[in-house]
C-alpha cells in the first residue's frame, strides 16, 4: 500500500491525499504525485494530510515545492507537520484548514 492515497481532479482543484508515513523511503512516491498534477493541472491544490502519521523535512520541501507553484492548503495536518511548518515559517505558503470545505472555500476565493 502506497502513502498517496489520492491523487484527482476535485472541482476546480486538485485532490492529494497522503497517509501513513512519509520519510526518504517513500517520499518519491509523493513526488511522482505531484510531478503528473503539475503536469495536468494549473488551479490550487489541496493536500489532505488527515492520514498522515509521520512526514519528515523532505515531504515538507515537496509541499512547499507545489505551494511555489499552485495556490495550496492543507487539511488536518497533524501536529507533528504543523510544528514542523511553524519552525520552518511556512506557513503562509501553507495555510492549514481542518476541513476539505474550509480549504476548498479558501482556494475557491482566490488564495
Amino acid at each position: 500500500m502506497g502513502v498517496v492515497a489520492a491523487s484527482e481532479p476535485y472541482g476546480p482543484l486538485w485532490y492529494l491525499s497522503i497517509r501513513g508515513e512519509v520519510d526518504f523511503t517513500t517520499v518519491e512516491q509523493v513526488s511522482a504525485a505531484v510531478r503528473t498534477m503539475l503536469r495536468v493541472h494549473q488551479g490550487p491544490v489541496a493536500v489532505d494530510t488527515a492520514d498522515l502519521v509521520f512526514g519528515d523535512c523532505q515531504l515538507l520541501g515537496v509541499f512547499i515545492g507545489v505551494a511555489a507553484q499552485r495556490p495550496t492548503a492543507l487539511v488536518a495536518p497533524p501536529p507533528s507537520l504543523v510544528r514542523l511548518i511553524e519552525v520552518t515559517g511556512a506557513g503562509k505558503l501553507l495555510p492549514s484548514f481542518p476541513t476539505l470545505r474550509q480549504a476548498r472555500a479558501y482556494l475557491a476565493a482566490g488564495a
